[in-house]
């Protein structure tokens, strides 16, 4: 935890875990990806550092197929003429995460410098997911809190959990929490399994 940097703590939370704010969603939401884009062309060195590592192994072949499942997305539907485009929106997240997490690979490399690590990364991920996990365990013990927080953040899913009492633990400072989040935490148990198992036993590569 002494590594751990507070303000850059809370900027991994939102990044990883965003809410806009209800009366200016789509002005917020802009503002964010604006900001994250013009960060990364400001530090378009570390960009090309991630561009040159990416391309240079095995991970080109996913950017390459995201890349044709997005001009299939496109083309497929005008061909059959299902003018149907929302599988778009569903690869175009992964490009706004991506930039999130670039932003976010910049600020730990530049506030870390010598301390850098992936270990290190991926605890300010966990410790994000415990925050906001910590949000739903308030929202849980306080109840009416949700009808007042969903009238300051932009929630279209709130209905679910209104609808459904078995969904009493689906919110949190993002709203309704469905899969993505439950991904997120998903994904947030697993690397911290990883770094138990890593610290509590020593397990040696042999040597073919």
């Amino acid at each position: 935890m002494k590594q751990i940097k507070p303000s850059l703590l809370l900027v991994f939370f939102y990044l990883l875990f965003t809410f806009t704010f209800k009366s200016i969603s789509t002005i917020h939401t802009l503002v964010i990806y604006g900001v994250c884009t013009l960060y990364i062309l400001y530090n378009y060195k570390y960009l090309k550092k991630y561009l040159s590592i990416v391309f240079s192994g095995k991970l080109k072949y996913s950017v390459i197929a995201l890349a044709i499942c997005c001009i299939a997305s496109l083309i497929i539907p005008n061909v059959h003429h299902t003018q149907d485009y929302a599988y778009l929106e569903t690869l175009t997240s992964i490009f706004r995460t991506l930039l999130k997490l670039v932003t976010l690979l910049i600020l730990f490399e530049k506030h870390h410098k010598e301390e850098v690590s992936i270990k290190l990364f991926s605890k300010y991920i966990i410790l994000s997911t415990c925050l906001y996990i910590f949000s739903t365990i308030i929202f849980v013990v306080f109840p009416n809190l949700k009808d007042v927080w969903n009238n300051i953040i932009y929630d279209p899913d709130y209905h679910i959990v209104l609808e459904n009492d078995n969904y009493i633990t689906r919110y949190g400072l993002m709203g309704f929490s469905g899969f993505q989040l439950a991904f997120k935490v998903a994904f947030a148990i697993a690397i911290n399994a990883y770094i138990i198992m890593d610290e509590k036993f020593s397990v040696k590569k042999r040597k073919y």
